[in-house]
């Protein structure tokens, strides 16, 4: 880290990774591909809640519920990929790991 131009540069000489930011994009490339194994690694990338510590800092709320709904949906679709191939057993898992909460209620 250092200063440029009165501002803070975290990487100013290599590219910033941002979590949400890999996560999003390997969720649209997945989308394209349709490969099971680029399911899992985009799921991977997945860390839970945005900024989870500043709950109440609304600029970050449309972010947070987007990166959790994708990872849903990435979970369904990954469920459905497994279901096309009668792999009925990943495709459970793959639901059971975020929406088994709900059966429980």
């Amino acid at each position: 880290m250092r200063f440029q131009n009165d501002l803070l540069a975290l990487c100013p000489d290599a590219p910033l990774w941002v979590d949400v930011e890999s996560f999003e994009d390997a969720a649209r490339t997945v989308r394209r591909v349709r490969d099971l194994a680029a399911y899992r690694a985009a799921i991977e990338l997945y860390t839970g809640d945005v900024l989870p510590q500043d709950r109440y800092e609304r600029w970050a709320d449309e972010r947070r519920e987007g990166a959790r709904v994708t990872h849903q949906a990435l979970l369904v679709e990954l469920a459905r990929l497994y279901e096309e191939g009668e792999d009925f057993v990943p495709a459970i898992e793959a639901l059971r790991s975020e929406f088994a909460h709900w059966v429980d209620q």
